[in-house]
């Protein structure tokens, strides 16, 4: 991917010049003392790239993002983190298509190009709405656990999610229930293994409730709780230092003979104008059979972030998370950030080790399709997997476009 990181990086920045183009000759007769003054207020890339049927019963949504990555390495004694001082790679380059069907059908289909083979289908499920405000979805979908990990890409604070990633789930195979209230949300479901190479996986169920007990256009109070029980042939928790181009500091390895695992997570947020709290505690225990160790693991993270331009985070009580920031001025939106971290991969016969991370973060939202950031991580495993400490610090930058 470094190798033709060059070739890629000037067809993002053409398709990007393209956007902002485009948007600026559509953006006629502005009105520059509304709330938000967005260059692509006439010309809406969502609306352009949707489909509908005369009555409406039947409609197709094209669109996808894209998130170049560079990152610059230092103090990383023996290239424990990477074999370069600093890398290149398209973290996610998704396409997808999604929409309706008679109504009440409902349908999503979403490949990253991007991710390794086994990981390229995303989103891959079909569901009904008709229950309202019930919605049921049978597929390939994300499991329901984590503010931060419901949270989209294209609109977590950071450039990557946090260390306790290493214990949160991914996309499986499943049913899905959610159901909402005007300030909560919940979703139940069942899930089997990974859509490839999953037989390991086991058979699971997750929930998540969340609320908003708070919820002003510019105040916010959000917790939630969520609970996942699988019985997978074998586990392994792992996580990287918060840059996806660096190598895995905490790791536990593939721990076999698993009878079942419990993970229980709490959540909670907090938005006050421009600035904003959030903040999540995960715990999972590891029951094994052959008279093995039952190990627990845990970690937690809380962050801050303050719009130094004036916008706040908005809020999504129906599935509670966090949406795309809409710049008020004609030149973007700016936001600064910082995070603490931590994980213990650490317990009984497992050495998985420990870290903890400190970043620092800044974004410029050009407009709603694009965002560019930049992370300082300060990085500490004391012990890391090996026994080892390492100290290492890491500064990447990200260009993203989404549409």
């Amino acid at each position: 991917m470094s190798g033709n990181f060059s070739r890629y990086a000037c067809m993002l920045a053409i398709f990007t010049v393209s956007i902002t183009s485009t948007a600026n000759l559509y953006a006629k007769d502005k009105d520059t003392d509304s709330e938000f003054y967005l260059r692509d207020e006439e010309f809406n890339l969502k609306k352009a790239l949707t489909f509908k049927s005369a009555n409406r019963d039947f409609s197709l949504r094209l669109g996808g993002r894209l998130h170049a990555d560079a990152a610059w390495f230092s103090d990383d004694s023996n290239d424990v983190l990477n074999n370069d001082s600093r890398d290149t790679e398209f973290r996610r380059a998704r396409l997808f298509v999604s929409g309706k069907a008679f109504d009440d059908w409902r349908y999503r289909f979403e490949y990253d190009f991007a991710s390794s083979h086994d990981y390229q289908i995303k989103s891959a499920w079909v569901g009904y709405k008709g229950f309202k405000p019930v919605t049921l979805r049978a597929g390939n979908l994300l499991e329901p656990f984590g503010l931060e990990s419901m949270t989209s890409s294209n609109n977590i604070t950071f450039m990557e999610r946090a260390l306790p990633k290493a214990l949160t789930p991914d996309y499986k195979l499943g049913v899905l229930l959610n159901t909402y209230g005007d300030n909560w949300g919940a979703a139940i479901g069942l899930f089997d293994g990974k859509i490839r190479n999953g037989s390991n996986d086991g058979w699971g169920a997750t929930a998540r409730v969340t609320g908003a007990p708070v919820r002003h256009k510019r105040r916010l109070l959000h917790i939630g709780a969520a609970l996942m029980y699988r019985e997978p042939d074998e586990v392994n928790y792992n996580t990287r230092p918060e840059a996806n181009l660096a190598e895995r500091l905490a790791r536990t390895g593939t721990l076999h003979d698993v009878n079942h695992t419990i993970t229980a997570g709490l959540e909670a947020a907090a938005v006050y104008n421009s600035f904003s709290l959030q903040g999540e505690y995960m715990r999972a225990h590891v029951e094994r059979d052959k008279q093995r160790s039952d190990p627990d693991f845990d970690g937690w993270y809380v962050f801050g972030s303050w719009f130094v331009t004036g916008e706040y985070r908005r809020y999504n009580a129906k599935s509670g998370t966090f949406k795309q920031i809409k710049p008020k001025s004609k030149y973007g939106a700016l936001e600064l950030a910082a995070r603490y971290s931590e994980v213990d991969l650490e317990d009984k016969t497992v050495t998985g080790g420990e870290e903890d991370n400190t970043t620092l973060g800044i974004n410029w939202y050009l407009n709603r399709n694009i965002r560019f950031m930049a992370n300082y991580i300060w990085a500490d495993a004391d012990p890391d997997s090996n026994g080892n400490t390492e100290s290492p610090n890491i500064f990447e930058l990200r260009g993203q476009v989404v549409f």
